[in-house]
């Protein structure tokens, strides 16, 4: 695993609004099984940090999914790290979105733009 204390990011990442309304579930695909994220801790153009009920290895391929009645926006993206929660049993995952796909990470963002706390701190 790689330390999860070195900094790449390029672009800052913003926390989601606490408490509101999401109107949607997100999820983590792999190999077509779909694992509810269960907290987003970041996100930004270029990635997100979640936590799931999976463990993911470093350079799994995954697609970052937003469904709700109106939109399903599937992001395609690599796990960077996986950090596993032996007393929740559950795993935090840094994701990266794919580069190359940059219509689909804008789509992202402007879907999610009413949850997004533009005011808060960058998560660097």
């Amino acid at each position: 695993m790689e330390a999860v204390g070195r900094e790449r990011r390029k672009d800052a990442r913003k926390a989601l609004r606490e408490g509101g309304p999401v109107g949607g579930a997100f999820y983590v695909e792999d190999n077509k099984k779909a694992y509810e994220i269960k907290y987003i801790r970041d996100v930004s153009l270029t990635g997100a940090g979640v936590r799931v009920m999976k463990s993911f290895k470093t350079g799994d391929q995954v697609n970052f999914k937003f469904e709700s009645q109106e939109n399903l926006v599937t992001v395609p993206g690599t796990v960077m790290w996986c950090e596993r929660n032996l007393s929740t049993r559950s795993c935090s995952v840094g994701l990266k979105f794919d580069p190359a796909d940059k219509a689909s990470n804008i789509l992202l963002l402007m879907t999610l733009r009413k949850l997004i706390d533009f005011s808060s701190a960058a998560r660097q």
